[in-house]
C-alpha cells in the first residue's frame, strides 16, 4: 500500500529510519545500562575502550564492506543472481581469514594493549579478540542485505539483534560474571546476527548452485576497497582516536568522564544515521542507472540540515537542562544513574563537543554520497585530516576541553575538503546533463 502511495526514495527511508530508531533505543539503554551497572568511572572507561578498539579493528573488513554492498547492487540491478551466490561464499571466506588475523594479533599482544590502555585483566582482550572474529563474520551478512536493497528485512535483522544484545548482557550480568558480561552479550548477539542474517538471505541465492568464475568480481571488491580503507579509517580515527589519547594520555576517571561524553555525541550522531541509513543504497542505484541522483542528495541534505540545527539549539543552548531530563527518563527506565553526578563536571563541554559531532555528521553525509557515486580519490583528505588531528591531540591537549578543539580544527579542514570534491562532482553532472 505504501509503496503506491510514496516514492521509492522516501520509502525506503522510511523503512530503514524505523528500524534505525528502534535499534537505536534499544543501542542506547544498553549503553546507558552499561553505565549503571558500573560502579566507578574507571569501568566504563574500559567499557567505551572495547567499543573503540572494536570499531577500530573493524576498519579494514568495514572498508570491503563498503566496496562490496556497491557491488552488490549492482548486481541486483543486473538480476545477476548466480554471481551474487558465488560472491557471497567468497566473501565469507575473505572476512573469516581477514577476523582471524586481526583476532590473533589482538591475542598475541593481549598483555602489551591490557598495559597501555590501562586496561586491566589481558583476558578481557582476548575476549575482544573473540569478538571481533564473530563481528567480521557478521559483516558479509549485513553489506548483502543493504546491497540488495531488502530494507525490510535488514531492518527487522537489526531490531532483533539489538534487543538479543541486551538480553544477553542482562543474563550474564545477573548471573555474576561482571565486566566480561558486556564481551560475552556481544559475541552471542554477533553469533545470533550471522545465523539468523543467513536464514534471511537464502531467499536472494540462485537455487541451482553453479560454479562460475568471478575471480573479476573479487578483484573489483578488493581494489575499489583500497582507497575506501583509507576513507574507512579515517572516519573511523576522528571519532575514535581522540578517546584512545585520552585513555593513554590523561588519568583514567577522565576517559570515563570523556566515554559519557562520547555517549552524549552518539545520541546526535546515530539519529542522523536513522535518517541516513537508505541513502547511499539508493544513489548507487540511482548513479548506476544514470538518474538523478543529486536530487535524493538535496533531498536527505534538507533532512542533515533541519536535525543539526535542532541538536546544536539544544546541546548548545541547554546542556544543564539536557542533562537533568536524561536523568530523569533513564531512571524511568529504571535505570540507576546516580552517579552520572559526577559528569555534571562535563556540561559546559557538551556545547564545544556538539559542533564536533555536527561536523562529523556533515562528513559522513559526504563521504556515503561520494563514495556511492564511485569517487574514491577522497582518501587523501582523510590523510591530512587524520594526521593533523593525532599531531594536534598529542601536541597540544592539556584537557579535555583542548582534546576538542582540536577535533574541531580537523574536522572543518576535512569537511572543506570533501565540500570541494562535492562540488566538482556536482559540476560534473551539471555539465553532463546539459550535453
Amino acid at each position: 500500500m505504501l509503496s503506491k502511495i510514496l516514492s521509492p526514495t522516501v520509502l525506503g527511508m522510511l523503512l530503514v529510519s524505523f528500524g534505525s530508531i528502534i535499534s537505536t533505543f534499544f543501542s542506547y539503554y544498553f549503553n546507558f545500562y552499561i553505565q549503571s551497572s558500573f560502579p566507578n568511572l574507571i569501568d566504563y572507561g574500559n567499557f567505551v575502550f572495547v567499543l573503540t578498539f572494536l570499531t577500530i579493528s573493524q576498519l579494514i573488513p568495514l572498508s570491503i564492506s563498503s566496496s562490496l554492498s556497491l557491488l552488490v547492487t549492482e548486481l541486483k540491478v543486473k538480476n545477476e543472481f548466480r554471481q551474487l551466490t558465488m560472491l557471497y561464499l567468497k566473501m565469507n571466506l575473505l572476512f573469516g581469514s581477514i577476523g582471524a588475523l586481526i583476532a590473533l594479533f589482538t591475542v598475541f599482544f593481549s598483555n602489551q594493549i591490557s598495559q597501555l590502555f590501562k586496561v586491566g585483566d589481558p583476558f578481557y582482550i582476548q575476549l575482544v579478540a573473540v569478538l571481533i572474529l564473530v563481528s567480521t563474520l557478521s559483516i558479509p551478512v549485513t553489506s548483502y542485505l543493504y546491497g540488495l536493497l531488502r530494507f525490510k528485512s535488514h531492518t527487522s535483522l537489526i531490531i532483533l539483534i539489538s534487543i538479543l544484545k541486551l538480553v544477553f548482557v542482562y543474563l550474564f550480568f545477573i548471573s555474576g560474571y561482571g565486566f566480561a558480561s558486556v564481551l560475552y552479550g556481544l559475541i552471542l548477539s554477533s553469533v545470533s546476527l550471522i545465523i539468523v542474517g543467513n536464514i534471511l538471505l537464502l531467499s536472494s541465492f540462485d537455487k541451482e548452485y553453479k560454479e562460475s568464475d568471478i575471480t573479476g568480481l573479487t578483484k573489483r571488491v578488493i581494489f575499489f576497497s583500497l582507497p575506501i580503507f583509507f576513507i574507512s579509517t579515517g572516519n573511523g580515527l576522528i571519532t575514535q582516536i581522540d578517546f584512545l589519547l585520552i585513555k593513554s594520555k590523561f588519568v583514567p576517571e577522565l576517559s570515563g568522564q570523556y566515554g559519557f561524553l562520547v555517549n552524549i555525541g552518539k545520541i546526535f550522531y546515530f539519529s542522523s544515521l536513522i535518517f541516513l541509513g537508505a541513502m547511499s543504497a539508493q544513489i548507487t542505484e540511482a548513479y548506476n542507472k544514470k538518474d538523478g541522483y543529486f536530487k535524493i542528495l538535496f533531498f536527505y541534505l534538507k533532512i542533515i540540515t533541519a536535525l543539526i540545527a535542532g541538536f546544536l539549539f539544544v546541546f548548545g543552548l541547554f546542556p544543564k537542562s539536557f542533562l537533568d531530563v536524561f536523568i530523569f527518563l533513564s531512571s524511568k527506565l529504571g535505570l540507576n544513574l546516580s552517579s552520572l553526578n559526577l559528569y555534571y563536571q562535563i556540561t559546559d563541554l557538551i556545547p564545544s563537543y556538539s559542533i564536533f559531532i555536527s561536523l562529523v555528521i556533515l562528513i559522513n553525509f559526504l563521504v556515503l554520497f561520494l563514495i556511492a557515486t564511485a569517487t574514491t580519490r577522497i582518501y587523501i583528505g582523510f590523510i591530512i585530516g587524520t594526521i593533523l588531528q593525532f599531531l594536534l591531540i598529542y601536541t597540544y591537549s592539556s584537557d579535555l576541553y583542548s582534546v576538542i578543539n582540536c577535533n574541531i580544527i580537523s574536522a572543518s579542514v576535512l569537511l572543506v575538503y570533501l565540500l570541494y570534491e562535492t562540488y566538482k562532482k556536482y559540476e560534473s553532472f551539471h555539465n553532463s546533463s546539459s550535453v
